[in-house]
């Protein structure tokens, strides 16, 4: 990325960086449980170094689409050039990620596998963890209504991140019908969830701007897609938790 500064090079990391440290959380109980710690908060230091510039690549794009918004994309891109620098300057310093030269020597020769649940089969311990990451998004969908502030559902939008990330690591191993239209649902719901936290965050984002032409109106603009995403999801919930519910039965199979 430093090199030919590729923003899917930068994108490809966060997403692996996201992913691995996932999957350390979720199969708590097979690595060593200090090695996990020490990997995990590293990956998440070094994910999180990259945020702010991702939260405003992706507020840009939406911007230059907007009409009369060419004060506020001037403030954003300013905004965006520093933030670059900033990244730039934080993945120049190889001490900053020297961590993964320690991890790759974990993987291929430490004891990082010697916990409790080392030996347990991938397809028994796998199942058990994504079912009762599925059955966890399904309480918290089913509680999901419009009281409910932003906040809630930011926090299923994490859970099914996980769900998708389990499920993608374990799509090899387990065979049943209506496995890949769920994926394909999971994906579309996950997507919509992440629409809404993408615009909370630009609410953040025009708070912390000079005013601006066209600054309210662009507000408001993105408050009403808040509401109509929000209804969204409560609409589409319940098919999306009968379908939750009928793979977390079949994944049962594998494990009892």
């Amino acid at each position: 990325y430093l090199q030919d500064h590729d923003e899917e090079i930068l994108h490809s990391l966060r997403v692996n960086l996201r992913k691995v440290r996932s999957l350390l959380k979720i199969f708590n109980g097979v690595f060593d449980e200090k090695v996990t710690l020490f990997f995990g908060e590293n990956f998440k230091i070094l994910a999180n170094s990259t945020n702010k510039k991702r939260d405003l690549d992706i507020f840009l794009g939406f911007l230059s689409e907007q009409k009369h918004a060419n004060e506020l994309i001037y403030f954003v891109q300013k905004a965006l050039n520093l933030e670059y620098e900033n990244v730039k300057s934080y993945l120049s310093d190889e001490e900053n990620y020297a961590f993964l030269k320690e991890w790759e020597i974990f993987l291929n020769e430490g004891e990082f596998y010697r916990s409790k649940l080392f030996d347990v089969s991938l397809s028994r311990l796998g199942s058990f963890k994504l079912r009762t990451l599925l059955v966890l998004a399904q309480k918290r969908l089913k509680s999901l209504d419009q009281d409910c502030p932003n906040e809630s559902f930011h926090k299923i939008r994490i859970e099914l991140k996980k769900v998708r990330y389990t499920y993608e690591f374990l799509s090899e191993i387990f065979y049943f019908d209506g496995l890949k239209k769920y994926e394909e649902r999971l994906k579309d719901m996950q997507e919509i969830f992440g629409a809404l936290q993408d615009y909370d965050v630009w609410l953040g984002i025009l708070e912390r701007l000079p005013e601006a032409a066209g600054k309210e109106k662009l507000e408001s603009k993105i408050y009403k897609q808040i509401y109509k995403t929000r209804e969204e999801i409560l609409k589409k919930r319940l098919k999306f938790i009968k379908a939750t519910r009928k793979i977390s039965r079949n994944l049962k199979i594998y494990y009892i």
